[in-house]
């Protein structure tokens, strides 16, 4: 395996080549091997959602799909070249600095939010995700209830109805997706407060979270502070309405 790291500049046709590309400069990385390469009828869709040739339980088919959203995100794109019996090769491309300044010092963290006990119902098939917003939560005065699927989520929001104030929920899952539980918690709770969550901005899902669940929309990957202050907010605007 080959990582390598540098600086490249991209002119208009080198980024014609790539419909996410724009001429400028770039910081790459990249990942090759010499493995058993990606067959050509597969390459094209590895970057889809739950697409995956592993057997059942070994794999949901997100990882590139999700590492593909946070590099655009961030105004990047990811190219991916592969030889049947000689291996692949990932490339990430993210737009670089166009300053040579020494970066201030950034300023000291603000108060960050505190809850009041409420209950927070938090659904992400990604453990180190819910672990860390869970961990976060609780260290800042919330009550929190997991879930690593919409079936579960909604399993448990209706043992807890009326009582969770609002929920994290990751619109990317196998089997019940994120824009499903969404539709059947509000149908048991109008008034549930929802924070959509992808690291894919799909404008469908963020409009249909911002129309269902009156609530927000919080891009992955997200800091401790922008998971506080958002909960914090859409609160903030339910009060009143139970």
């Amino acid at each position: 395996m080959t990582l390598q790291a540098g600086n490249v500049c991209l002119d208009k046709e080198d980024a014609g080549l790539h419909p996410d590309a724009r001429p400028g400069s770039y910081v790459l990385l990249a990942v090759s091997d010499t493995g058993t390469g990606i067959p050509t009828e597969i390459l094209d869709k590895v970057f889809d959602p739950f697409f995956t040739t592993k057997g059942p339980g070994r794999g949901t088919g997100l990882g590139l799909s999700t590492a593909l959203g946070i590099v655009r995100n961030h105004g990047g794109f990811i190219t991916v070249s592969s030889t049947v019996g000689q291996g692949s090769r990932f490339a990430v491309y993210l737009p670089a600095l166009p300053t040579t300044e020494t970066r201030q010092p950034e300023q000291p963290r603000q108060h960050l939010s505190s809850g009041r006990g409420e209950l927070i119902l938090v659904v992400d098939d990604e453990p180190l995700i819910l672990e860390t917003a869970q961990a976060t939560l609780e260290e800042h005065g919330y009550r929190v209830l997991t879930a690593t699927d919409g079936k579960q989520a909604v399993d448990l929001f209706r043992g807890r109805c009326g009582e969770v104030r609002a929920i994290l929920l990751d619109m990317m899952m196998p089997g019940m997706d994120g824009p499903t539980a969404l539709a059947t918690v509000t149908t048991l709770d109008a008034k549930v407060r929802i924070i959509g969550s992808s690291g894919q901005r799909v404008r469908v899902w963020e409009e249909q979270v911002l129309a269902a669940g009156r609530g927000a929309w919080l891009a992955k990957p997200y800091t401790a502070e922008q998971l506080l202050t958002t909960v914090a907010r859409v609160l903030s605007e339910g009060k009143g309405e139970r």
